[in-house]
């Protein structure tokens, strides 16, 4: 500080550009441990800063908010991405391939910005520095608004076949050459331009068959069914599908092994399983390898059988009849059923509303009102699989309860998701350097709480 009389005092604060990463004299790092299922590169991206925060690039939400409602709207790529320079080269390769572009550094104005502007494709880099790129790409595919828009994942994290999975159309991993980013885009429009995608369904029994149709059929789809795998071989030789819904019950060559054989002859070829038949463990470990997911059979089967396929095929929701827009509109895909989640807060309403989100998609709930208690219910309850905790409680907070339990070995892996109603500047990084995997604000978005819990609990 520096100060003259009459003239007043300068004060200057030195914020070191780089964090210590711990090998220097004197100074400590903890190292946030990796759920099963992530990279340690995008763990430890997630500490720094907006890219964008102070320099945002001009994209063109101002055009497109200035068109008149009634006017044709232009197709527009949001582009997800906290590389400024990489998402200068995105944007103009979208304004060369005839889109406009919105351009965001930040999950969940993401979320916002597709809400708002509806775009026509998104690009979406999973390492992203205020929340994770795998649960933008979750909570983008699990809303019934904007679910049938193709995300195409354009990443340094091997995203690969996880990334399909989750519901990407195309992965790219970064370095990419300008040629296939001009064939990315290419093939953006190839997609948007074909009138109809193919489906097709294996199932042998005639009633089921015909609810199929009626479920799954639409003005956007060619559905073709069969009823056996010789059958269903013969018509993958003739055309390409966008998918396939297997029922396991077929005559001739097993359930199993039908999927696994397609699975080789189509890598990329995604397959839902549609089955009845209780699975013993070895049948459910090769379907998590062979098949994008699996449905029973049950009461909720139809509304998760058709958000599967929509979300792989990439449906448009245009010409859809109302009872399809209303098994969207539903959700639960069965994702997070049977999972145990503890919830620490001490205020009971807090725990009231947690769990009225979390126990409809099937998750099981403990609480407990403060850090002790959570360490107690931790040692006494080994199924628990996700901690949702609170920061400001009494006798023992949220931060010291996070560093407890990251000393023992037995949680190091655990997710911990934080929350805080006082979002002051500085929390944020409180919660990570205490051993928080995720931290989220108060009022909870409840779509972008369940998008952390199924990446985090379902990781693979």
């Amino acid at each position: 500080m520096t100060s003259r009389l009459g003239e007043g005092s300068v004060f200057t604060l030195f914020v070191p550009v780089r964090a210590h990463n711990g090998s220097e004299e004197g100074t400590a790092s903890f190292r946030r441990p990796t759920p099963r299922g992530l990279s340690r590169s995008h763990m430890e991206h997630r500490v720094a800063p907006l890219a964008d925060a102070e320099h945002p690039i001009a994209d063109d939400r101002d055009e497109l908010a200035a068109l008149d409602p009634s006017a044709h709207r232009p197709r527009v790529v949001l582009v997800i991405e906290d590389d400024p320079t990489f998402s200068k080269i995105l944007l103009e390769q979208a304004r060369a391939s005839g889109f406009r572009g919105l351009v965001t550094a930040d999950g969940r104005e993401a979320i916002r910005l597709a809400r708002l502007y509806r775009p026509t494709a998104i690009t979406l880099d999973l390492l992203l520095p205020n929340t994770s790129g795998w649960a933008v790409l979750d909570e983008l595919k699990h809303d019934p608004e904007l679910s049938t828009i193709p995300v195409h994942v354009i990443s340094v994290e091997d995203a690969g076949e996880r990334g399909r999975i989750a519901g990407a159309l195309t992965v790219l991993q970064k370095p990419v050459q300008h040629s296939a980013l001009e064939a990315a885009f290419a093939s953006m429009k190839a997609f948007m331009d074909r009138p109809l995608q193919r489906l097709l369904v294996i199932e042998d029994d005639q009633d089921m068959r015909d609810a199929l149709r009626g479920l799954l059929d639409g003005a956007d789809v060619k559905l073709t069914v069969v009823d056996d795998g010789e059958s269903a071989q013969a018509a993958l030789e003739e055309a390409d599908y966008d998918c396939v819904v297997v029922d396991l019950g077929l005559p001739g060559l097993g359930g199993v092994e039908l999927v696994r054989a397609l699975h080789g002859e189509h890598p990329v070829l995604p397959i839902v399983v549609y089955t009845g038949r209780d699975l013993s463990d070895e049948e459910s470990d090769a379907l998590k390898e062979l098949a994008r997911t699996v449905v029973q059979k049950d009461q909720h089967g139809p509304r998760r059988l058709f958000a599967a396929t929509s979300r792989y095929m990439h449906r448009s929701s245009e010409g859809w009849s109302d009872e399809q827009r209303a098994l969207l509109r539903q959700g639960d895909d069965g994702a997070l059923a049977g999972r145990t989640v503890l919830v620490v807060d001490d205020d009971m309403r807090n725990v009231y509303a947690l769990t009225s989100m979390l126990e409809p998609a099937g998750v099981s709930v403990l609480f407990a009102e403060n850090g002790r208690e959570a360490l107690e219910v931790l040692d006494a309850e080994p199924g628990v699989e996700l901690v949702v905790m609170d920061v400001m409680m009494p006798e023992m907070d949220g931060l010291e309860a996070t560093r407890r339990l990251r000393r023992d070995e037995r949680f190091a892996e655990l997710p911990v998701i934080a929350l805080t109603a006082k979002a002051m500047q500085g929390d944020r990084e409180a919660c990570l350097e205490a051993g928080a995997t995720e931290y989220v604000t108060k009022p909870v978005d409840s779509g972008h709480l369940l998008s952390l819990l199924r990446v985090y609990l379902n990781a693979r």
